[in-house]
């Protein structure tokens, strides 16, 4: 992987931005701390691994070190659907997505 750029962070997650033979991913990286006893993880994982639709994005990989698990996903550049509620409201048309 190339140069990471950290792109978003949430409560429980930040996004990072990365090249892999100079195509970009978002890289999802999840703290370990923040899931004792929950099974969030594994289950977007396994949610995201069996969806296949155009307007979903698709989980390229994963893999967990002693400290985070690390989501490879599809890199979508026009930031997250929360922000662009809050840009656009609630009632936008289709052909802005």
């Amino acid at each position: 992987m190339d140069s990471d750029v950290l792109i978003g962070q949430g409560s429980f997650s930040k996004v990072f931005l990365v090249h892999i033979d100079e195509k970009p991913f978002a890289v999802k990286q999840i703290p370990l701390k923040n899931l004792k006893g929950c099974n969030t993880t594994s289950d977007e994982i396994k949610l995201l691994q069996k969806l296949k639709h155009p307007n979903v994005i698709k989980i390229h990989g994963s893999n967990a070190s002693e400290d985070y698990t690390h989501l490879i996903l599809d890199y979508c550049n026009g930031g997250d659907l929360n922000s662009f509620v809050k840009r656009f409201g609630p009632n936008f048309k289709e052909s802005l997505v």
